[in-house]
């Protein structure tokens, strides 16, 4: 145990001596790069806004990758296989003092459908600003490649 503690001891003691000649320290200057927006989060993670899981008596489709983000959010349409996104998805109520505020029991979290009912899901959302994305697709992962939740962005 001795040679550790010598080397731990002489490591400390060395970046002390380092620290001194260096001056006293400087608080770190903020980034001057730009911080990501809400919207470029939401943009990154769409590959990841709604996912499918089937079991044999329900297939269930979330809509997880956009619930944490309502207060950034005005509404979420969608549409089922095929059909162009005009029903809308209700988001949670934004809670400003904790953003990403969820409710199960309150607060729709999926859809459920019958097992394989849903083939494709399409997704338009309206950021608070009143920006629209454009339409995105969404299919269930195939059965050989996902066991549990699991979706994919087509287009």
């Amino acid at each position: 145990m001795k040679p550790l503690y010598f080397i731990f001891t002489t490591a400390i003691f060395t970046a002390s001596l380092a620290a001194a000649d260096a001056g006293p320290l400087r608080p770190m200057a903020p980034s001057k790069g730009p911080h990501p927006t809400t919207e470029q989060l939401l943009n990154l993670s769409k590959p990841q806004w709604i996912t499918f899981q089937d079991n044999q008596e329900t297939q269930t489709i979330y809509f997880n990758g956009l619930l944490p983000f309502s207060c950034a959010l005005k509404n979420v349409y969608y549409g089922l296989n095929g059909e162009e996104p005009k029903t809308r998805f209700p988001l949670p109520e934004c809670n400003k003092e904790k953003a990403i505020s969820i409710n199960s029991e309150k607060d729709t979290l999926f859809l459920s459908k019958k097992p394989g009912e849903v083939t494709s899901v399409k997704v338009m959302v309206e950021y608070a600003d009143g920006k629209k994305t454009p339409v995105l697709t969404y299919t269930p992962c195939a059965k050989a490649k996902s066991k549990g939740v699991c979706g994919q962005l087509v287009k």
